[in-house]
């Protein structure tokens, strides 16, 4: 049996096409999976900078010194974003700017104490500093 030569062509384009199909497939797999973990990942990473932050305001509060300031040095970004700190009365609430990925942290004990505001943003940087002045526990 002869083969026509548009068939040829038809066959050849319907290769072509089925391939392309499979790339398509196989990359929007990968870029799921690939979004997954990224989520993943930069929750755990807000989640280790909020335990830092924590753990430091924790030792200023229990300092005996009226006024004291601490250095804190975090990560400038977190699953390759900036994002913010903020400190209120109700806890720490860290946030990215871009996707909103965040976590609050209540600082329950602490807050009957002292008085805790401020806030940081990494865009300008990835240290800042913690102030205790008197009642007062300051992010800035």
């Amino acid at each position: 049996m002869k083969r026509r030569g548009a068939s040829l062509v038809f066959e050849q384009v319907m290769i072509f096409m089925i391939a392309v199909i499979i790339f398509l497939v196989c990359f929007s797999m990968f870029k799921s999976y690939e979004s997954y973990y990224s989520k993943s990942i930069a929750n755990e990473q807000i989640i280790e900078v909020s335990d830092h932050i924590i753990s430091t305001i924790l030792t200023l509060s229990r300092s005996g010194n009226i006024n004291t300031t601490m250095k804190v040095t975090v990560p400038a970004r977190i699953g390759n974003e900036y994002y913010l700190i903020n400190l209120t009365r109700s806890g720490l609430n860290i946030t990215t700017i871009s996707t909103g990925i965040n976590s609050f942290t209540t600082l329950s004990r602490i807050n009957t104490t002292f008085s805790l505001n401020g806030a940081f943003v990494t865009t300008h940087g990835s240290e800042f500093m913690i102030y205790k002045r008197g009642n007062q526990i300051i992010i800035g």
